[in-house]
């Protein structure tokens, strides 16, 4: 790396060294000690291609053609594009530091990022082949010779000939014959280069072989397509009605969780049969497979002793209102690394894919930055991310827009394929735009279905979800009356008295009298049976019962003993006896050791259980980056190196000393390091040292800062 390129970046100002640092934030990770140290770090490979990762696919464009002409006068013309646009993009390259001084020069390690043959062409010949002398040449030749220019003409030029600078008579192949023409030129024995000037000339002048816009491609006029006879407040709330839908899908996992044992596999995913089950209830598969990917980036379900249950941050997060939930799903949806695939199991780790985060983060930010009711298609998003991201563009980059604006319409950030307001950056929209207030009311119908009309508030919906069974999923729901789940609230020890009383003072209409009638029917016959969880002994208010129980051919799997006219005593698990008991026919109730109607709470897993932490290293490293104005106000405050030739004076002394001295440096990764060394020779760019507790090594003297005994 050449000394003029260094001193022009120790030569920025504050002003410039805090754009830099914005524009490429890599730099201040780990942070540098000082301004050397930073020049160093530029100055490397990894660095530099770190850097051009960030660029746009027109600055891109500009800084390899730059590489390929060297001169940045030419640009605008081989381009096909105006001036000014090379001038803008040269700037946006020289505040990266990728490109300095007037007249542009790019630095040496671009070259190394983008190759030995920029745009395709080989270097400058030292020799050129005049004009004319190609287009003779060129038309002499067939169609196999022009089949072998056409492989190289867009790069990369060369390719493996044996024996390729051997003289050559009597041409007899179209190789052959190139190289006598001049048309090839050997460059060793093993391979032959396609001369820059023939290329060239084989393109007829362009640098490449599709152009690139210097604009970022714009979105579709908001009066076409679907959905533009729409105003944008229909828009908004169609928006939020699919918003409020996620949220109860993730309830719904939720309830799915508690109300099954879903079991993990070896590799930590959901089996096929649980996920087919959890799917049907909440509608289809993709939605279901993405609802729980966002559960698990939210922490708000995890693995625990072999299963998959809610955790405690579910229940924080369930306490919240409408857009409290929203709102962190939205920001869950920002970390998720989980991208489908038809080969892995949903949850298994090996989908997670850093990738797919980065991507969802980009989009967003389209998204963000496009006006309400704007008309979102996969193929202007796609063609707008090819055009931000060259770097990481690829074949299916459409059909994973696609994939990710289907998201994106789960979550409200589209409706109708247009953009809503819920696009808005999470730091930037405090105020609730309009979820629905929760209620505390159901219309009961005759049908025993209970339909809330509004979403429902969790202590309303967990109370019903104790006496009736859950037939509909999405922002407000239905439940229905039945047999087993009236059942099922007397186990849980509700009253028949209490749940008519809860209906009639619930319910926005007269409860039908065949909701109350299914009620009384159900109690009439309920808990004529009491198993106590103690010593599983069984209670039965009827002899006649027990002596049924005793004598029927199950009875053995329990391992009964009758303790009393009235009691039995049994050596399975409480919950054993009560499944064996109800399989008979009968209705026993669990109580505790004291008589107490009990239901078990369901089990969480702590939240920070949550296995991987689901946020790309990008993103962890840019929550903890430094301030660059005040990073660049403390580098050009600081001491800058020892001129050369006060370095070279103190090296010398050293040397002529052979005593211990104290050096700065920086090695090739760009990082500073201070050490005791004794300087054993020095030459004109290198110097040998016997650093304390390391050994021997050689450094380069431009990569040393300071010298001091």
């Amino acid at each position: 790396m050449s000394n003029a390129y260094k001193n022009y970046l120790r030569s920025l100002n504050t002003i410039q060294l805090e754009h830099l640092l914005s524009l490429r934030p890599e730099l201040t990770m780990p942070t540098p000690r000082d301004m050397d140290e930073l020049v160093e770090r530029i100055c490397t490979r990894a660095a530099t291609q770190a850097g051009m990762e960030g660029l746009n696919a027109w600055q891109l464009r500009v800084l390899t053609a730059l590489a390929a002409t060297g001169d940045a006068d030419v640009l605008a013309e081989n381009l096909g594009v105006s001036e000014e646009d090379v001038e803008t993009a040269i700037e946006d390259l020289r505040e990266r530091a990728l490109v300095w001084g007037k007249p542009a020069r790019i630095a040496q390690q671009v070259n190394s990022v983008l190759g030995p043959f920029p745009a395709g062409l080989a270097r400058p010949s030292t020799e050129q082949m005049a004009e004319n002398k190609i287009a003779k040449a060129l038309a002499n030749m067939g169609e196999a010779e022009h089949k072998v220019l056409a492989r190289l003409v867009w790069g990369p030029p060369t390719g493996v000939v044996h024996n390729a600078t051997r003289r050559i008579e009597n041409p007899s192949s179209p190789i052959e014959r190139l190289l006598v023409s001049g048309l090839l030129r050997p460059v060793d024995h093993q391979s032959v280069v396609l001369p820059r000037e023939v290329a060239l000339k084989l393109r007829e002048g362009k640098l490449f072989r599709d152009s690139v816009s210097p604009h970022l491609p714009e979105w579709p006029e908001k009066s076409t397509g679907v959905g533009s006879e729409l105003s944008v407040p229909l828009i908004n709330r169609a928006a939020i009605g699919s918003a409020q839908e996620l949220t109860s899908h993730v309830l719904a996992v939720a309830e799915f969780l508690d109300e099954n044992e879903v079991a993990q596999l070896a590799t930590g995913a959901i089996g096929k049969r649980d996920f087919r089950s959890l799917a049907s209830r909440i509608g289809d598969a993709e939605t279901c497979e993405f609802v729980l990917s966002l559960a698990a980036a939210g922490k708000l379900i995890s693995r625990s002793s072999g299963r998959w249950i809610p955790t405690t941050q579910f229940e924080r997060w369930a306490d919240g209102d409408g857009w409290e939930r929203w709102r962190a799903l939205r920001a869950a949806w920002d970390v998720m690394l989980d991208w489908p695939d038809e080969d892995l199991n949903v949850l298994d780790p090996q989908r997670r894919q850093p990738q797919a985060g980065e991507l969802r983060g980009a989009i967003a930010h389209q998204l963000a930055e496009a006006e309400d009711g704007q008309a979102i298609t996969a193929e202007v998003l796609a063609a707008r991310l090819s055009w931000l991201m060259p770097v990481r563009d690829s074949a299916d980059l459409p059909e994973t827009c696609k994939r990710v604006i289907d998201e994106a319409a789960w979550l409200g950030l589209l409706a109708f394929g247009r953009r809503s307001t819920l696009c808005e950056p999470l730091n930037s929209a405090e105020s609730n735009p309009g979820f629905a207030d929760f209620g505390d009311e159901v219309l009961v119908q005759s049908d025993l279905s209970l339909v809330a009309p509004a979403p429902l508030n969790r202590d309303t919906a967990k109370k019903i979800g104790k006496f009736a069974a859950r037939v509909s999923h999405g922002a407000t729901g239905v439940w229905r009356l039945t047999n087993n789940s009236i059942r099922q609230a007397l186990d849980a020890g509700c009253s028949a008295e209490s749940i008519r009383d809860w209906l009639m003072e619930h319910s926005a209409t007269d409860v039908p009298a065949v909701a109350l009638q299914l009620i009384d029917d159900v109690a009439r016959t309920h808990g004529k049976i009491r198993v106590a969880a103690i010593n599983c002994a069984i209670q039965v208010d009827d002899e006649d019962v027990l002596v049924t129980i005793l004598n029927h051919q199950k009875s053995a799997e329990l391992g009964l003993l009758k303790l009393g006219p009235t009691v039995l005593g049994a050596t399975a698990e409480p919950e054993e006896v009560v499944g064996l008991l109800r399989e008979i026919g009968l209705a026993p109730v669990p109580t505790s050791s004291a008589g107490v109607h009990y239901t078990p709470a369901p089990p969480r897993a702590p939240a920070s259980l949550t296995e991987g932490r689901l946020t790309s290293s990008l993103s962890r490293a840019r929550r903890n980056l430094p301030d660059p104005k005040i990073l660049a106000q403390r580098l050009t405050e600081t001491e800058g190196p020892l001129p050369a030739t006060e370095l070279r004076n103190r090296l010398d002394a050293a040397q002529a000393a052979d005593s211990w001295v104290e050096l700065e440096y920086v090695d090739q990764a760009g990082v500073s390091h201070r050490a005791e060394a004794r300087i054993l020779l020095v030459s004109e760019e290198l110097v040998s040292i016997v650093e304390k507790s390391v050994g021997r090594k050689m450094l380069q003297i431009s990569r040393i800062s300071r010298v001091s005994a």
